[in-house]
């Protein structure tokens, strides 16, 4: 277990640092590198998910996929209860959500005769909803750790998730505001 919750940290200490450059780029408006980094944010977050189930992540962008496959057979075996399940589930929808996108943040779409650069595939609205998917993702991780008695071992980077959350939900009422 040692062995596997070193993982698990590494994993989130990643996530965390994709969670912050999500927002961080929010702020400065360059919208396809949001959403890549909300996606791998939620990436990051299904891997370590797999990791602390002893699972072994399989090199894929769709982790979520995986860690679906996982989910009712653990509820069945009794490793998790029916409130993680909710957790887990929500987790994988919405990462699910965010891997959709592909390559799409990364390098636009090819059309016929012409290029749609990354960010002008994304309207300010449609970041702001990625974003806030990893940030709900990022909610229902930290209520997951505390049910299963992990949130300690992690307070530092649950600290930080918690942060990030709150300069989030910041920039949305600044945002309202104007």
């Amino acid at each position: 277990m040692s062995s596997n919750l070193n993982q698990f940290r590494e994993w989130i200490s990643m996530a965390v640092s994709d969670l912050k450059s999500a927002i961080t780029l929010y702020r400065n408006g360059l919208k396809a590198s949001v959403v890549f980094h909300a996606q791998q944010f939620a990436e990051k977050i299904c891997k370590a998910l797999l990791v602390i189930f002893g699972e072994i992540p399989v090199k894929s962008h769709f982790p979520s996929r995986q860690l679906e496959k996982i989910i009712d057979d653990y509820l069945l075996d009794g490793k998790i209860g029916s409130s993680e399940k909710d957790y887990l589930d929500t987790i994988v929808t919405l990462s699910a959500t965010l891997e959709d996108e592909k390559a799409k943040p990364r390098y636009g779409v090819f059309h016929a005769n012409k290029l749609i650069k990354p960010d002008d595939l994304y309207s300010n609205v449609e970041i702001t909803l990625f974003l806030n998917d990893a940030i709900v993702i990022a909610k229902k991780f930290i209520e997951f750790l505390k049910i299963k008695g992990l949130h300690d071992e992690m307070v530092d980077l649950v600290g930080i998730l918690e942060d990030l959350i709150d300069e989030f939900d910041k920039i949305k009422r600044e945002e309202s505001k104007s």
